[in-house]
């Protein structure tokens, strides 16, 4: 009997304390799902950032693909402008030279006509 006299004049301190046991029981079960739920959300978080960075760089690869077609197209033109003045040279080069041969024998017929 003692116990139960002493529970009723104690009984307020004693339901303080079963509550906090209960408190404190369920308090470090709820942080443990807290914290896994944290956890995941924090991974998910990583995982968009991740898929964001991705599709920024193939948004650059695909940006940086259509420059270097259109950097070649521009080469492939000014290669085929480079050929086609490297041939008019040539040409006008071989021109140049018959008109001075051409010349030379021109002179020579000129200087026969005069003596």
């Amino acid at each position: 009997m003692d116990l139960i006299a002493f529970l009723k004049e104690n009984l307020k301190d004693v339901a303080y304390i079963v509550g906090a046991i209960a408190t404190f029981i369920f308090g470090t079960k709820y942080r443990k799902l807290t914290n896994a739920k944290a956890a995941t959300d924090v991974q998910g978080g990583e995982l968009d950032n991740v898929e964001a960075a991705l599709k920024i760089y193939r948004v650059m690869l695909d940006d940086l693909q259509k420059k270097l077609t259109e950097a070649e197209k521009a080469y492939d033109v000014l290669a085929q402008r480079f050929h086609t003045t490297l041939d008019k040279k040539n040409q006008l080069e071989a021109d140049n030279k018959l008109l001075r041969i051409e010349n030379e024998l021109l002179k020579d017929e000129i200087k026969k006509i005069k003596q």
